[in-house]
């Protein structure tokens, strides 16, 4: 019995159709690889942009929080107050409540800071004297 070259292993078309179908599988892992690394990649920045945001929020609160302690702004139940250039698109707000001890000259103070167009909001807590320059009550 003699083996003619279109049988079995030695025939071209189905040498060249494997070959075919070893480049097609070759080119779906490598687009799955790659989709994966962007989606990854896309991942990392939306975090660091996240992380930047909230970084900008806590250097803008601690802003406020030191221009009331220096009586440069009021601490008022109003708001919310727009942060001078370059960043007007932050703003703050306060809330006050008093202690509920008699004799206790602390008032706790809620600073609030947000970014409507970046959907950013983030509150700070502080202590504050009753007695400073800074109360809206006396003058």
């Amino acid at each position: 019995m003699s083996l003619s070259r279109t049988d079995g292993i030695h025939n071209p078309r189905r040498n060249r159709a494997v070959v075919l179908l070893e480049v097609v599988l070759s080119l779906a892992l490598f687009a799955a690889a790659a989709g994966a690394v962007v989606g990854a990649f896309n991942s990392c920045t939306k975090a660091v942009q996240d992380i930047g945001l909230q970084n900008r929020c806590a250097d803008l609160a601690v802003t406020a929080f030191s221009e009331i302690q220096m009586n440069l702004s009021e601490v008022a139940e109003e708001g919310p107050n727009a942060f001078d250039a370059p960043n007007e698109d932050w703003s703050w707000r306060t809330m006050i409540s008093e202690s509920s001890l008699v004799e206790s000259p602390l008032r706790h103070v809620r600073l609030t800071v947000s970014n409507v167009s970046e959907h950013v909001e983030l509150s700070f807590n502080c202590l504050l004297l009753n007695g400073s320059s800074s109360d809206s009550g006396d003058d």
